[in-house]
């Protein structure tokens, strides 16, 4: 019996020689510390490209906020020229409105005589004497008021 478990003993010393010997028992007594390290190091490489991605991923963030932000002053650069044309626009349609009020309709040897058409009709009021009761009215309260004031 002695000699099976010597044999036995001789086999497996044998066979731990043929692979390797004592790196054999290493690995052997530490293979979970070394299967923790293995995944250790995969999963920091994965974290590290994760790294690298999320890196990548906040550069171009940036770059797109930055052209974004460019894109809206360019933007608003546009209306605010947009509103002043409007404007101008709107106050070339006045002048335009009224320089056709104004057009005179007279020929060019008449060119002493043109009025406009709204000191037209001031001058017709003023042929039919509107303006000259106005006046006279005028006249009259300030006389009142003079009697007024003499009296206190």
């Amino acid at each position: 019996m002695i000699d099976n478990i010597l044999s036995l003993l001789t086999a497996a010393g044998g066979v731990v020689v043929a692979l390797g010997g004592w790196e054999f028992i290493k690995y052997f007594m530490n293979r979970k510390t070394n299967k923790r390290k293995a995944e250790a190091e995969a999963d920091n490489s994965e974290l590290e490209t994760l790294r690298k991605q999320y890196d990548w991923l906040n550069e171009k963030y940036v770059a797109l906020n930055e052209r974004l932000d460019s894109l809206y002053k360019e933007f608003h650069a546009l209306e605010d020229r947009n509103v002043a044309l409007m404007r101008k626009n709107a106050e070339l349609e006045v002048q335009l409105r009224i320089a056709e009020y104004n057009r005179c309709e007279r020929p060019d040897d008449d060119c002493i005589r043109r009025l406009p058409k709204r000191y037209k009709c001031r001058i017709k009021d003023l042929l039919a004497g509107k303006y000259d009761e106005e006046e006279e009215d005028g006249k009259e309260k300030r006389q009142e008021e003079t009697k007024e004031s003499n009296h206190d």
